[in-house]
């Protein structure tokens, strides 16, 4: 039986949910203080990066990309847009909480 070809809101779908798997893990490790306070930063940045590119990349999805239909599509778009805004927001606050202490202009900033 050959492999049932994904969509790409499917896929983009998928990457949300790993980029949300992995937040979960990150800040789990920091209630947990397992690991460096600068490795959770430095990993909060990769995901933050990670989340930005795959909001840009369903951004950019129109319904004409898809190899087939899909119901209620732009209800779908817009509700991973939320998820990955609720996970951008997630990780910014987890950036303020790991940023080191002192006078800096990137508190906030997850990445430069």
């Amino acid at each position: 039986m050959p492999l049932k070809r994904r969509g790409p809101l499917q896929l983009v779908q998928r990457e949300v949910d790993e980029v949300k798997r992995q937040v979960e893990s990150l800040e789990k490790n920091v209630k947990s203080s397992s690991g460096s306070k600068e490795e959770a930063f430095h990993r909060c940045q990769e995901l933050r990066a990670s989340a930005e590119k795959t909001l840009k990349t369903l951004q950019k999805l129109t319904k004409a990309d898809e190899l087939a239909p899909v119901g209620n599509y732009d209800q779908r778009k817009l509700e991973e847009e939320r998820r990955l805004q609720n996970i951008l927001e997630r990780l910014v606050t987890l950036s303020l909480e790991l940023s080191p202490p002192g006078p800096s202009t990137q508190a906030g900033k997850c990445f430069t």
